[in-house]
């Protein structure tokens, strides 16, 4: 078996970092099974986010509204291919770290709260 482990004394994101790169120059074939399998994590990870912020829930509101406020990207941003994106549910272009930061915490409020399928 080809598996990849993780232990606990180790810098998890940089294991999980190397693994991707690894995989992504690797020749391997991926499974059209593999593919739809990511689109259904991706899709529930999208619908948890805005249902987070539909329901108001406090982290994902108020980072968003930060990120809308005080980050707000400019014209000359937008065109000189600054990283800039939207948070979940916006049409305002925002510095990108803050459009992440908003989006993790709308995705990981409900995901967190046992609602990831199996």
């Amino acid at each position: 078996s080809n598996k990849t482990y993780l232990h606990k004394n180790t810098n998890q994101a940089r294991g999980i970092a190397e693994y991707a790169i690894n995989f992504m120059e690797s020749s391997n074939e991926i499974a059209p099974e593999v593919y739809e399998r990511v689109k259904l994590f991706h899709t529930d990870s999208v619908f948890c986010g805005i249902s987070a912020l539909a329901m108001k829930t406090n982290a994902p509101n108020i980072l968003r509204n930060e990120a809308e406020s005080s980050f707000k990207a400019n014209e000359n941003q937008t065109k000189l291919g600054m990283k800039v994106s939207k948070c979940l549910g916006s049409s305002v272009w925002v510095s990108a770290e803050k459009a992440i930061a908003a989006n993790i915490a709308a995705v990981r409020e409900l995901r967190s709260n046992g609602t990831l399928f199996e």
